[in-house]
């Protein structure tokens, strides 16, 4: 497959990974908000991460945006418009030094984003083990990490090269940069450790409670949905360990970032997951009171009326008043 070919292909690939992704995430995390609403949640701060996730996720992930008719036409002609009249082009777009900024928008606006969605998650854990102490000191204690690491990795993808032109530049002149490629890797490598502990952490706290294992396992799937990433996750570690030495790098570089960008989509859908399950639990429950409530009326109205004899009534009256003993009389 030649690479135009191959591009291309990321292209629309990566073109239908927007539109599905955003026919999915948006609409959950509306029902999210609404779910919240409706169960009078006060608003808390996963929930603001979660939306500032969601209108930052489908920004860096545009690569397919950078097809354009310069593209498929490296060389321009002169063009004739008017007799006598000569136009010359502008310079023509080069394309794989657009795709390289569009790429390191994409590096700038990853970081946050997923940072976002992990600790979006871990204060949901916070708040449901809000009782156990020890266990919400790990907690923090581990959003802590992250939270540094983060943090670090932004600024070393910021100032990756030195000055930043330098990232994009084809013919590049006086300065240096760091190694990408390793870059890309440790990222990776810490996005796999993180999400298993996101998958670990519900399994450790909620197995030490005492409720019954069925409950365990619905609690452990739906906080543990969010390590479902861990698959993208680990492909991405893969893809950056076996494509070190490719000398296509924007391929691969549009291949990382459709990884990134199901990670992400992954992570906000698992963020929606508790508190749409906790709607779904209220409405089935309101829903089975209802019914209980229906039938017992028609179980009422079905039952025929019948009047009490004289004799039946005396008898009740006297068994409703207090009993007096021989003695008394």
């Amino acid at each position: 497959m030649t690479h135009s070919l191959q591009t291309n292909n990321l292209d629309n690939i990566s073109l239908a990974t927007q539109i599905l992704g955003f026919s999915i995430v948006s609409p959950l995390v509306a029902l999210r908000a609404f779910a919240s609403y409706k169960l009078h949640h006060p608003f808390g701060v996963e929930d603001g991460l979660t939306r500032i996730s969601c209108s930052s996720w489908g920004i860096p992930f545009a690569p397919y945006s950078t097809r354009t008719p310069a593209a498929q036409s490296p060389t321009c002609k002169e063009t004739t418009l008017k007799p006598n009249t000569k136009y010359f082009p502008s310079k023509p777009l080069y394309q794989p030094n657009l795709r390289k900024q569009i790429f390191y928008i994409a590096t700038i606006f990853y970081v946050p984003m997923v940072l976002f969605v992990k600790t979006s998650l871990i204060y949901i854990f916070i708040r449901l083990w809000s009782p156990y102490r020890g266990k919400v000191i790990a907690l923090y204690t581990f959003l802590i990490f992250i939270t540094l690491y983060y943090i670090i990795i932004f600024f070393v993808k910021i100032f990756t090269c030195n000055p930043v032109s330098l990232y994009w530049k084809v013919n590049r002149p006086v300065g240096s940069c760091l190694n990408r490629s390793a870059i890309i890797v440790t990222d990776s490598v810490i996005s796999v450790i993180t999400d298993l502990a996101i998958l670990v952490f519900p399994i450790v706290l909620t197995w030490s409670m005492h409720m019954s294992v069925s409950k365990k396992l619905h609690v452990i799937a739906i906080l543990g949905a969010g390590s479902i990433a861990i698959a993208f996750s680990i492909y991405r570690l893969a893809l950056s360990i076996s494509e070190l030495g490719t000398d296509n790098k924007v391929v691969w570089f549009m291949k990382v970032f459709l990884s990134d960008s199901a990670e992400g989509g992954l992570g906000l859908i698992c963020t929606c997951i508790p508190t749409i399950n906790k709607l779904a639990t209220e409405v089935n429950r309101k829903r089975r009171v209802r019914r209980e409530e229906k039938r017992r009326l028609e179980v009422a109205n079905a039952r025929p009326s019948s009047r009490r004899s004289d004799g039946d009534s005396a008898s009740l009256f006297l068994y409703s008043l207090p009993h007096i003993s021989s003695q008394d009389s």
